[in-house]
């Protein structure tokens, strides 16, 4: 029985050895990745808990994210994307989980990773304010804000959970999804991109600025194999790894030569054999499968990685870096991965996203995350290999892999790997003895326990058995209501793809027609115009030819008259010089006869056009002579009626002269009499003087009394504009102060309203048009008074536009 259990061991030792070495994924590892470990850090900003280190909020060098170790077994095969306030990650089962400030629900932070529960999903992108989903079926999910429609559903409200996007006008499964600041889009198997959201900038590809909230198809022949969105930009590349871009052009972020927007995709010249594109904020980055890297765009922060902070328009390489196997953009800074696992950063870095020690902006790629840290026995481990990294707006994440330095791995011999599996095998030796000892125990003892358990087990087999036949039918029926409902919603799909495509070929006609009939209205005027042309040349033809034909046959009459006369005077001659001296005769004649013609015909024409001219001089001239004379006799009766009316003016006035001056006369005789009755009259003269002065000394005393009033009246009107001033300059500084505090407030805080293009603008005219006293500065946002809503009026407008290189707002609020 020893013997056999011996051999038993053996026996399993040997089959576990042939399964180890048969075995491709042990051969295949190597012994750096044999003995190594996955770690996932992350730094930068984490007020909201984007991070993942719990309570902590701010870092300047990568930190291990502990919490990741309890959702995931292989972290290797982890997957992360960062957005501003929140992050994202896809483990190897699929799963999906949150940490953060939820794009929705912006007052619940999570400080740990949860899951998001109803969808396994293989990729995913996300914005500031929406998430998209790629399952593993091929599905599209999305939920966070509806505003201009970036979810797809048809409408612009808010959803709180994981949502089908319907209507995908395709039938091929969906490969990528890629999501800006307010659109999203989506590329499908057979290379065909769709997009939905806002289109302000043209940011969707469809050729125009509507914005659209159901998926709608980029109409273009070029067939693509990956994509990418900025926050107003989008690009992708095509199957010949060629870059396309459209979307916003602000800063050169299109890489076209120039800032203008493009509402469909544009070809990016010089930048060919392309294999990866990655879209930030404002700018754009690409390697090639040269290794090689080029930026373009916005590069105030120095993103751009070419040694300054001017924006380039044109994609512009990246000296420093080689063998770049991956690449990543932030909203103002960005990464890449080398093929020796190398992390270089470079960039925006004011809240410490660079990840290099300290809190600063960098121009060129920085070496992150390379330092070699010792363990607890005080020996070097070798540097960290990159994996994967994932930057947001303010802070940055990388999947790296540690391995044991090169000493521990060289004391792994044959021998202590033959030691230790000697010491496996006692081991097992051990657990079979003392197994083998409590059978033979405990067999005599349950035996009928067994018989009496053997029938329970029969019983409970036959309910079990019963149980799944009535599982497996119902699963048939389930599944066969499934595949029904699934072929409905197929021919539902197709039958609505059939219809857009029909509506596409309509509208693709209806252009056609109209181009079509733009065409004939053009040569039909054309075919008019050359008609009437030729009819004309044709009439002058037929007129000329008539007037030959006639002088044609003048001239045959006179040679015929010519001819007889010289026969008669000259009939000694020879009869062939009389024919050619007839011939030379006869086209003397012609070439006189049509040059007089055409003479004859200009002068008749000049003839007539003379005539024509005459008759329309005389005619206009009949007119004038008729307007002057009926002008004349207007004239002669206006001078009567006005001569008549001065005769009655001058009568009437002499009359009126003659009245005036007879009761001129009688009152000059009646004061005369008055004059001459009065006896006292140097008396009343004397008391009338007085009485003059008295007045006058009244008057000077009012008009000094009036003066000092006035002056008074001024005093106070200067004093009271002086305390209205007073007043002012008081409320304007509580109000710059109130600013003040507000923007101190809101570095904690996020707006209420999202920045947008919309709000930039409407921030920027406040900020322009808003006054302040003189030697102060201007707040870096105010409240917006014309707006009804009340918590709109009371919200907060940031003013960063990305035109204007300028400091950032933790700069100036470290100097307040």
């Amino acid at each position: 029985m020893r013997r056999r259990s011996e051999r038993a061991k053996r026996e399993i030792l040997r089959r576990m050895h042939e399964e180890l070495a048969k075995d491709d994924s042990i051969a295949s590892t190597s012994s750096c990745e044999f003995y190594s470990t996955i770690e996932v850090r992350s730094w930068g900003s984490g007020r909201s808990g984007q991070l993942g280190l719990g309570d902590q909020k701010h870092c300047t060098t990568p930190h291990l994210m502990h919490q990741l170790y309890r959702v995931s077994h292989d972290l290797s095969k982890l997957r992360i994307w960062c957005s501003e306030h929140f992050t994202a990650a896809i483990t190897e089962v699929g799963h999906v989980y949150l940490w953060g400030k939820l794009p929705v629900d912006t007052t619940q932070h999570l400080k740990a990773p949860e899951r998001i529960q109803g969808v396994e999903a293989i990729s995913l992108a996300c914005s500031t304010g929406h998430v998209v989903i790629l399952s593993t079926i091929g599905k599209v999910y999305s939920w966070g804000k509806g505003g201009s429609g970036r979810l797809g559903h048809g409408d612009l409200t808010n959803v709180h959970t994981p949502k089908l996007v319907e209507g995908i006008p395709s039938l091929k499964n969906i490969i990528q999804v890629a999501c800006g600041e307010e659109h999203t889009m989506i590329l499908d198997e057979d290379g065909t991109i769709f997009s939905f959201g806002g289109n302000r900038a043209g940011q969707l590809g469809i050729d125009s600025y509507c914005e659209s909230n159901t998926p709608i198809m980029v109409t273009c022949s070029i067939k693509f194999r990956q994509i990418a969105c900025g926050m107003n930009h989008s690009g992708a590349i095509s199957v010949d790894n060629i870059v396309y871009t459209w979307g916003w052009g602000e800063n050169g972020r299109l890489g076209l030569g120039h800032d203008n927007s493009m509402p469909s995709p544009t070809a990016i010249d010089g930048l060919k054999n392309v294999s990866g594109i990655s879209f930030g904020g404002a700018h754009s980055l690409a390697h090639t499968e040269s290794k090689k890297v080029y930026a373009w765009g916005w590069g105030v922060f120095g993103q751009l990685g070419n040694g300054h902070t001017s924006d380039s328009s044109w994609p512009k390489l990246i000296k420093g870096l080689n063998d770049v196997e991956q690449i990543a953009c932030g909203f103002g800074h960005s990464a890449a991965i080398t093929g020796s696992g190398c992390l270089y950063l470079w960039g925006f870095g004011e809240e410490g996203q660079l990840g290099t020690g300290y809190e600063g902006n960098h121009t060129t790629p920085q070496l992150v995350w390379a330092n070699t840290e010792r363990r607890s026995s005080g020996k070097p481990v070798d540097p960290p290999k990159i994996l994967h990294v994932a930057l947001g707006k303010v802070h940055s994440i990388a999947v790296a892999m540690l391995s044991m330095n090169s000493e521990m791995r060289e004391r792994l011999t044959p021998e202590s790997i033959r030691q230790a599996a000697t010491t496996i095998q006692k081991h097992v030796r051990k657990y079979f003895a003392v197994l083998e000892v409590s059978v033979n125990v405990s067999s005599s003892c349950v035996i009928d326990e067994l018989k009496l358990q053997r029938r329970r087990i029969q019983w409970c087999n036959a309910q079990r058995y019963q149980y799944e036949q009535e599982c497996i039918i119902e699963k048939q029926y389930q599944q066969q209501l499934d595949e029904e409902e699934e072929e409905y919603v197929r021919k539902a799909e197709e039958e609505k793809c059939r219809i857009l495509r029909a509506m596409a070929v309509a509208k693709r006609e209806a252009k056609r027609l109209e181009i079509e009939n733009a065409m004939a209205t053009r040569i039909q005027t054309f075919i008019k115009h050359h008609y009437q042309r030729r009819m004309l040349l044709r009439a002058i033809k037929v007129s000329a030819e008539e007037s030959i034909r006639i002088r044609s046959k003048q001239a045959a009459e006179r040679k015929l008259y010519l001819s007889t006369l010289v026969r008669e005077y000259q009939k000694q001659q020879l009869e062939n010089q009389t024919n050619a001296i007839v011939e030379d005769v006869f086209n003397a004649a012609l070439v006189a006869m049509d040059e007089e013609a055409m003479a004859k015909a200009i002068v008749e024409y000049e003839e007539m056009e003379k005539i024509n001219l005459q008759r329309h001089i005389d005619k206009e001239n009949q007119i004038k002579a008729q307007c002057m004379e009926q002008e004349r006799v207007e004239k002669e009766a206006r001078r009567q009626a006005l001569v008549a009316t001065n005769k009655e003016h001058m009568l009437r006035r002499g009359k009126e002269i003659a009245e005036a001056k007879a009761k001129a006369k009688l009152r000059l005789l009646k004061q005369n009499n008055e004059v001459i009755a009065i006896k006292k009259e140097p008396r009343k003269r004397k008391l009338k003087a007085s009485q003059l002065r008295k007045v006058a000394e009244a008057l000077n005393a009012s008009r000094e009394d009036r003066e000092k009033l006035r002056q008074e009246l001024v005093e106070q009107k200067r004093q009271i504009d002086e305390q209205n001033r007073e007043k002012e300059i008081q409320a304007a500084k509580a109000q710059s102060e109130k600013h003040r505090r507000l923007f101190k407030k809101s570095l904690t805080s996020s707006p209420v309203i999202k920045s947008s293009l919309g709000t930039h603008i409407r921030a920027a005219h406040i900020a322009e048009t808003y006054k302040v006293l003189p030697g102060e500065i201007k707040p870096h946002y105010v409240l917006d008074p014309n707006v009804q809503d009340e918590l709109r009026a009371q919200s907060k407008h940031r003013i960063f536009r990305e035109l204007q290189p300028r400091r950032s707002f933790v700069t100036e609020s470290n100097q307040d």
